[in-house]
Formats: structure tokens, sequence, C-alpha cells
């Protein structure tokens, strides 16, 4: 008698649990399974899967099919505010702030922060109309400025700010020091265009070649970071120059005693 598919697939389902509970396969696939696990904890074994896996996954993730659904998903109001519960989460807010914090991972996002295309990429990006309209109205809300004058208002905050504003300053003068050096002196260090004084950064000042008395009226009021950071801005023109204190000093008098010297 002739026996149905849906009989025969029965029989097979029955016949595999019977084979699958025998000890003697239950040993065997324990003993399987114990083999490969040690197999994985390898060292090598364990690179080799996590490149693996690295790699498909990158691949997958990038398909355009994957991709859109991925954002079809992610742009649906349930999925969002599911999203900012977890985020606002304490425990998760303690552990991601724990994550940037890793020296490793904060080397990681300068580099990456500090290549050209990523730098245009982000500066196109903050420039688009909507962005913009976002910000201004996100930064314009009371508890956002509330919020900001708090956190600005720590003592720890304040100091690191004055630290790191100070060190920006200290790079900037290096940096425009070393540029009309080498312009006007060819030298690799910040240096005294007159008398070669270099031992301390500290001892050496800008000066307007022409005199202050000569420059447009917005220029003359710009001195010391101000006037550096106006350097900065406009690419270093003509008309200025490295002296010592000392050099500067003298010049006033219309003529240093270096420049006399070597007459």
């Amino acid at each position: 008698m002739a026996i149905s598919d849906e009989e025969r697939k029965e029989e097979k389902r029955k016949y595999d649990r019977e084979y699958r509970s025998r000890p003697e396969v239950v040993a065997r696939r324990r003993e399987s399974q114990k083999y490969e696990k040690e197999r994985r904890q390898i060292p090598e074994n364990k690179v080799k899967k996590k490149e693996y896996d690295k790699k498909h996954r990158i691949e997958y993730s990038s398909r355009p099919e994957v991709v859109a659904r991925r954002r079809e998903r992610e742009s649906r109001p349930e999925v969002k505010a599911k999203n900012r519960e977890r985020a606002s989460r304490p425990e998760n807010k303690a552990r991601r702030r724990e994550y940037v914090s890793r020296p490793e991972v904060v080397k990681r996002r300068r580099e990456y922060a500090s290549r050209p295309e990523n730098k245009l990429k982000d500066k196109e990006y903050s420039l688009r109309p909507e962005v913009v309209k976002r910000r201004r109205e996100r930064e314009s809300r009371p508890e956002n400025k509330g919020r900001r004058k708090e956190y600005a208002s720590r003592l720890e905050v304040w100091t690191k700010k004055r630290v790191s504003e100070k060190k920006n300053r200290k790079n900037r003068k290096f940096k425009t020091y070393s540029v009309y050096s080498k312009r006007h002196s060819n030298s690799d260090i910040p240096c005294c265009r007159c008398c070669g004084e270099n031992s301390f950064i500290e001892f050496l000042t800008m000066d307007h070649i022409d005199g202050r008395k000569n420059l447009p009226k917005e220029q003359k009021s710009l001195t010391a970071h101000r006037l550096i950071a106006w350097l900065t801005r406009n690419n270093y023109p003509e008309g200025f120059q490295i002296l010592c204190w000392n050099c500067n000093v003298a010049k006033s008098d219309k003529e240093c005693p270096h420049l006399e010297m070597r007459k």
C-alpha cells in the first residue's frame, strides 16, 4: 500500500529523532562539539574568524538593498523613539562615555577627522541650509541655552578651556613666527630678522615693516594674539617681520644698532 508524502515525511522525522537520541550518536556529537570549541579557542583561529566575519559583515552591510532597508527602518517613528529611549538610559550613557574617552578611540577619531576629505565633507554638510536651520533651532531652545551656560560655568570646564586656549595661541604663534622667519631669514625656527635671536620665542615679537601708522584703520588696533589670528586667517600677508624686543624698540629710533655695527 502506497503512503502519502506527508506520511513519508513524518516517518523520516520520527526516524531522525530516534537516531539522534541513540547514546553512541549523542556521544559522537558531544565529542565533535568539544573538538570544535577547542579549535575555535586557538588564537590564530580566533583572528581568522574575526577577520572573516568583519570582511563579510562590511560587504553585506554595504549592499544597496541592505542600506535601503536599514534607512527605511531607522526612519520609522517607533524605531526612532525606541533608539532615543535606549540611548537615554543611564547605563548606556555611562558605557558610551567610557568608550569615547579611551585613548585609542580618541586617537582614532582625531585621525579620521583630520583627513582632508573628511574635513571637506564635514564642512559641506555643516553649511547645508537645512542643517544650519536645525542647528540654530536647537541652540535657541531655552533648555539648551541653560544647559550650555551651566556647563560653561563649571570650574573644571572653565579651567580646561583656558588651558586649551593658551595651548592653541602658543601653537598658532609658533607657526606664524616660523612662516615669517622662513620667508625673511630662511630659518626653520622663529628668529629675529635683525640679530638672529632664537633662544626663546618669548623674546620675539611681530613687527610692521612700514610702521603701524601706515596701516589701514581696521588693522591698527590688532595687537598680540588678535594680530596673530588675523595673519593666520589672511594667509600670512607681506608687510610683517619677526624681530626681538630689543631690535623692535631700537627700530623706533629709525635704525637698530646691529645695522650700524654691520656697516
